[in-house]
């Protein structure tokens, strides 16, 4: 139903007698009236999913075969449309006529129902006000989440001196399917993630009973991913260092060896039991799973390859290269694929989006690196690959810039497959001279290169939903 009523308000019309939506209680539908009915909005399965994984087709991890005979999902042909414009950097629209983004989609219909909940919870009579405002905290800190994607992923970097400029995504705040829609800027939207983290921080437990629910230590993560996002490293800091504070065990990928299945299971521990993902996995503060699995769709880009073997020691092993990815052949839906010379992404685990402590060590240590003390970003990175790498050697570094190159490459190599986070790495990153970067896919033996700041960087907003609104101002791409 919220889905509905939301498309609806976006003008994605899907008319299926709902127009009285806000007047009269329809039928079969349960209108929330006491606290337990919100509750239960906020514990919907579908609200830890957030997205779809065509983004991550515009970075520089992934490669797809454009030479091989077979009709599988590796071959560029066989990619779906929109996967196959963003890999080729395609200008303008990526999604046809009459297609929809079921990232753009599925991240609104969820605010919907936060929003439902921030506006409504504390006017039940049925709960005390402890209750409401937990409740209502965690639908704001859930909200925040999503307009973080959003504004990342369809808008200009955040940049401080053209932010209150930039086009945005629309701001809604409120569950009203007749409100007019307009684009916010980006400074207006990153406000409003600052404005509901701090409303919600001082109503939320130290740690949530689930994951799946947000706590103090994911706000203060929440804090240190947005505002290394914005480029206030000491702010970034000092939030990755209290939420650390609260959480900071790290999940030992050593005992763990991958069998000949490439499915879910296939990384088992080497005295028996699988690899621990989602809610059991000890690093994880707040999940957010992205809905497609990166597993079996793509091969590794030369360049991942080449970042996964610096810094690696002598007969050392990096258990995520171990683990993660796939040599020369893979099981695919019960057919052996043979691919000489390629890795592919093989993971089947679900891709955790959210906050973890691995997350927060990697930006205490960046922010070390660039204002900070280099030995003190050693340190993190050394914590955390003694977690990661077999017989590992404790790293150093000449100077801080030596320390932040150390840093960023330890980045990629831990979020390689992790939702977005290369993506909106390559975007923060090409603001700095030093760091800018262009992606080049080789599709057919014609190279498709992505300079950096080019606008392609940003995904359009699909013209299903343009041709409901109009007037809604888009970046040149």
């Amino acid at each position: 139903m919220r889905k509905i009523a939301y498309f609806l308000f976006l003008g994605i019309i899907l008319l299926q007698g709902c127009s009285d939506f806000l007047e009269n209680k329809p039928k079969g539908i349960t209108i929330p009236s006491v606290f337990q009915d919100y509750q239960k909005l906020m514990s919907s399965v579908s609200l830890t999913r957030v997205g779809s994984i065509y983004p991550m087709f515009l970075t520089d991890d992934v490669h797809l075969l454009f030479n091989v005979k077979t009709a599988d999902s590796y071959n560029f042909a066989n990619k779906s449309e929109v996967q196959r414009n963003t890999y080729s950097f395609k200008a303008g629209q990526l999604f046809t006529p009459g297609q929809s983004d079921g990232l753009w989609n599925s991240l609104y219909d969820q605010i919907f129902t936060y929003n439902t909940v921030i506006n409504e919870v504390m006017s039940v009579p049925d709960a005390s006000e402890k209750e409401k405002l937990r409740l209502r905290s965690e639908a704001l800190v859930a909200r925040a989440f999503q307009y973080y994607i959003l504004v990342n992923a369809y808008a200009n970097q955040y940049d401080a001196t053209t932010a209150s400029k930039d086009y945005g995504v629309p701001l809604i705040l409120v569950a009203n399917i007749n409100q007019k829609v307009h684009r916010s800027t980006v400074a207006q939207v990153y406000k409003q993630i600052e404005d509901d983290l701090k409303e919600a921080l001082p109503n939320l437990k130290d740690r949530a009973a689930f994951v799946t629910y947000p706590s103090k230590a994911a706000v203060y993560s929440f804090f240190a991913r947005l505002y290394l996002t914005m480029g206030k490293y000491e702010m970034a800091l000092e939030n990755a260092k209290l939420a650390l504070g609260v959480k900071s065990s790290l999940y030992d990928h050593k005992p763990y060896v991958v069998n000949d299945v490439t499915t879910w299971g296939r990384i088992v521990g080497v005295n028996g039991g699988t690899f621990l993902y989602d809610i059991d996995n000890p690093e994880c503060i707040y999940l957010r799973n992205v809905s497609e699995q990166i597993s079996n769709t793509c091969c590794v880009s030369v360049d991942l390859k080449n970042v996964f073997k610096k810094d690696l020691p002598d007969g050392a092993v990096d258990m995520r290269r171990a683990l993660f990815y796939a040599d020369d052949k893979v099981n695919y839906g019960g057919t052996p694929l043979a691919f000489p010379g390629e890795t592919t992404f093989g993971p089947w685990i679900n891709h955790n989006y959210g906050f973890t402590t691995s997350e927060n060590m990697l930006i205490a240590a960046e922010c070390e690196a660039r204002i900070g003390s280099k030995d003190k970003a050693i340190e993190y990175l050394n914590t955390l690959r003694d977690s990661r790498i077999k017989s590992n050697q404790p790293l150093s570094a000449l100077d801080k810039e030596d320390a932040l190159l150390k840093v960023l490459d330890e980045r990629r190599r831990e979020f390689a497959f992790v939702g977005y986070h290369r993506l909106f790495d390559l975007k923060r990153l090409n603001r700095e001279e030093r760091f800018k970067k262009s992606v080049i896919h080789n599709v057919e033996g014609v190279e498709f290169t992505l300079k950096p700041n080019d606008n392609r960087y940003i995904l359009p907003v699909s013209q299903e939903v343009l041709d409901f609104n109009p007037d809604m101002p888009q970046y040149e791409r």
